[in-house]
């Protein structure tokens, strides 16, 4: 993302706050999407003969909302559904079923992400630094042989170690009572003392999986296939797009 703005405002395409005039129109729109206030509230207030002080580039809410959504955005969501086979019967004497969803990123470029960032362009770490003496030799030596050795990295390439966390507990409640974990990535090459500072926002949505009391399944297998289903879905989160 940040590599597509730069290159959009070489071309003269975007400027320093387009899709917005200047930084007052843009400090506008944020104050009033920022606010609490309702679209129909914000309709009222650029109606307003005050507006002629401020001269905003957007006459409603319809059309400060156009430049919102034509703002840069994130990375690109995809939902995966599958159905979970259950022991259970039915009326009808079939095996029930049960329908959920993956919604999942492209790791790689969460992980890209991270590291075009420019806000952690200081704190970040691209070459091997050896801390520790004890049982982490192997990664110091599995670093240093990569770059100065057997050469399997490439020049200019370096080794992003990937950070997974779940928290856990639920995000939302989707429609027909459907709930969902966040799963979130992060890479060690940013500063710790940074990556653990939650305001930095060093941690990118990686997806979200599913939960469900498997209510197809008896209680006899519902446990063990609970489990096998969160590998499915973590498996599934991390070779996305290449299935």
């Amino acid at each position: 993302m940040f590599e597509r703005m730069c290159d959009q405002q070489r071309k003269g395409q975007l400027g320093d706050y387009g899709p917005f005039v200047d930084r007052a129109d843009w400090e506008l729109a944020t104050w009033l999407m920022d606010s609490g206030a309702s679209q129909t509230e914000i309709e009222k207030f650029l109606n307003l003969d005050t507006r002629t002080c401020t001269c905003p580039s957007y006459s409603g809410k319809q059309e400060l909302l156009w430049k919102i959504d034509a703002l840069p955005s994130g990375l690109e969501w995809t939902c995966h559904t599958f159905v979970v086979h259950g022991d259970q019967l039915d009326y009808n004497g079939e095996k029930c079923t049960e329908e959920l969803d993956i919604w999942c990123r492209d790791p790689l470029a969460c992980v890209n992400e991270l590291l075009a960032n420019p806000l952690f362009h200081e704190h970040m770490k691209f070459a091997p630094e050896k801390l520790f003496t004890d049982d982490t030799q192997w990664w110091w030596d599995l670093q240093a042989r990569s770059i100065h050795c057997d050469k399997t990295l490439p020049p200019g390439a370096t080794i992003a170690p990937v950070i997974l966390a779940s928290d856990k507990t639920q995000l939302s409640r989707f429609s027909d009572d459907k709930e969902a974990w966040p799963v979130y990535i992060s890479v060690g090459n940013i500063a710790k003392s940074v990556r653990h500072q939650t305001s930095k926002c060093t941690m990118i949505l990686l997806g979200y999986i599913p939960v469900t009391k498997l209510e197809c399944l008896s209680e006899a297998t519902c446990k063990d296939r609970a489990y096998r289903l969160f590998h499915y879905c973590m498996s599934y989160i991390l070779t996305f797009p290449n299935l």
